[in-house]
């Protein structure tokens, strides 16, 4: 079997039904060349590996400690249910684990609250959403 084959295999297991992926780039400088290569791997994993063609593509260029107006839209239509799944290469790209460990934990937490799933492409590994039904459960 071949590796986008058994790629998508292991999307099907892992990842849950794909029902609209938020692609999210963060560049700390304004590097065009960059930025289009991160965000062209990016949806070429949603085609091949998740097998869709329903994403958005948010590019968020900037320091993490300056307003992140890019990121917290993209917040927004999560809270309306618009996405099911965010994809980024890793998990420095919601937030640089160096500058506030806590706060890159707490907006990771958010977004499974959201019941969101991120995806981290370069780590080949996800953050599940969370059950929604786990307050409820005693």
């Amino acid at each position: 079997m071949n590796d986008i084959l058994k790629a998508r295999e292991k999307a099907k297991l892992d990842f849950g039904k794909v029902e609209k992926c938020a692609i999210f780039v963060h560049y700390s400088i304004n590097d065009s060349n960059r930025i289009e290569e991160k965000k062209n791997r990016l949806i070429k994993y949603c085609e091949d590996v998740l097998q869709t063609h329903n994403y958005e593509v948010f590019i968020e260029i900037g320091s993490f400690l300056e307003e992140r107006e890019v990121f917290n839209n993209m917040l927004k239509k999560f809270e309306s249910g618009e996405f099911s799944h965010l994809v980024v290469t890793d998990v420095g790209q919601i937030y640089k684990l160096s500058y506030d460990m806590q706060k890159a934990i707490d907006l990771t937490d958010q977004i499974q609250d959201l019941n969101v799933t991120t995806i981290c492409v370069d780590e080949e590994r996800h953050i599940k959403a969370k059950n929604k039904l786990r307050d409820v459960e005693r």
